[in-house]
């Protein structure tokens, strides 16, 4: 007679999905410890006030996020650097917010902005570490 093998034990699970207002008040109070510990201007800090704005805006308001991030770009420029990796993402998630807030058209501005840096940032980049021109671009 066949005898089935016992099923494998259950894979336990990652950390369970906590409820977003729970992830709110985590990220809010690991913001603020960064902010204590490091100072306004460290790259973590930084770190935590974005993820902290993006569950605002998920959680609360897109309203609350874009003034949370009108903040953090200002910042962001000025610890990092306006064309730091940190700061571009950083404007980004706001021209998301913003557009999530109803104001599709700052958003576009926004971003029009956003990929022009970033194609300066690349081709300056680019000729940095001697790496030839693509898609016919000039140099």
């Amino acid at each position: 007679m066949y005898r089935s093998e016992p099923a494998d034990p259950p894979v336990p699970t990652a950390t369970p999905i906590r409820p977003p207002a729970q992830q709110l008040r985590e990220h809010a109070q690991r913001a603020r410890e960064a902010l204590r510990a490091l100072g306004p201007d460290h790259p973590e800090t930084l770190a935590s006030r974005d993820r902290h704005a993006w569950l605002v805006g998920v959680t609360i308001s897109p309203a609350e996020a874009v003034r949370l991030y009108s903040s953090l770009v200002l910042d962001s420029s000025r610890a990092l650097g306006p064309e730091h990796p940190d700061t571009l993402q950083i404007r980004e998630n706001h021209a998301h917010w913003v557009r999530r807030a109803g104001d599709p058209l700052e958003a576009s501005r926004l971003l029009a902005r956003l990929v022009a840096d970033r194609a300066r940032r690349t081709r300056e980049t680019r000729r940095a570490n001697n790496v030839p021109p693509t898609n016919g671009a000039t140099r």
